[in-house]
């Protein structure tokens, strides 16, 4: 008898526990459902990276088009290509408030610097042979009158940040390269052509193909990295291997 009751009021006390269980379960439920109606953060192929994308044409367009007015009212390169790189990373922030969980430097990993830099050398290489072919001279002009600081500063430092950000970050990004391996080579391959086609300052084919080599070698970077630290340092040694 004793123990009946003992095991009567033992009920009792689990009962509002059980209660308070049962309650708990029907709210998470009820705000899974809700989180569950809420829209997925924009990522690789979402809309919103083609307005990225469509957005840092302009600004790359009204951009070079303020560097040539500087430049005809005497305004030094240095000041006109620091001008681009604080419009590029002020665009890059602003589309960071859209998207707050994207990674923008990523992680930097010696050996993939290492094995991506070798191939970048390997591309340097193929276009210095290329230009010297008996017949196939091509004498690429692309320090007009400029200074070697003003050089340095636009091909080592301007160039990579702007390229990168609007290559391997807007456009890039532009395709849903995480669905696939297609997509991911659908998304190299075009970035790599738009960013070899861009460099309207060269003339000769092997350029084009050296330039088309570089854009896989920074996309493959921007995608082992998660970030852009990784193509733009490889960008910026590549161009200061002009110096060399």
């Amino acid at each position: 008898m004793q123990i009946r009751r003992q095991m009567s009021s033992q009920g009792r006390e689990t009962q509002p526990a059980a209660d308070v269980l049962d309650g708990a379960a029907v709210k998470f439920s009820a705000a899974s459902e809700q989180l569950g109606d809420l829209p997925a953060p924009p990522g690789p192929g979402h809309s919103w990276w083609w307005y990225g994308v469509i957005t840092c044409l302009a600004a790359w367009v009204f951009g070079d088009f303020l560097v040539v007015v500087m430049s005809a009212a005497g305004v030094p390169v240095f000041v006109s290509e620091t001008f681009r790189i604080a419009a590029a990373l002020a665009l890059l922030l602003v589309f960071r408030q859209i998207h707050t969980d994207e990674p923008l430097l990523g992680h930097l990993r010696v050996w993939h610097l290492l094995a991506l830099g070798v191939l970048c050398w390997l591309v340097r290489e193929f276009w210095s042979w290329g230009l010297a072919v008996p017949g196939f001279e091509c004498r690429e002009n692309t320090s007009g009158s400029k200074t070697s600081l003003q050089f340095v500063w636009l091909v080592v430092v301007s160039a990579p940040i702007c390229e990168e950000i609007f290559f391997r970050h807007f456009l890039l990004r532009a395709f849903p390269f995480a669905r696939s391996i297609n997509w991911t080579i659908v998304a190299v391959v075009v970035t790599s052509a738009v960013f070899s086609i861009s460099h309207l300052g060269y003339s000769c084919a092997v350029s084009f193909a050296a330039l088309f080599f570089c854009g896989v070698i920074f996309s493959l970077a921007r995608l082992v990295s998660g970030g852009l630290a990784s193509p733009i340092l490889l960008h910026a040694a590549y161009n200061a291997g002009a110096f060399i």
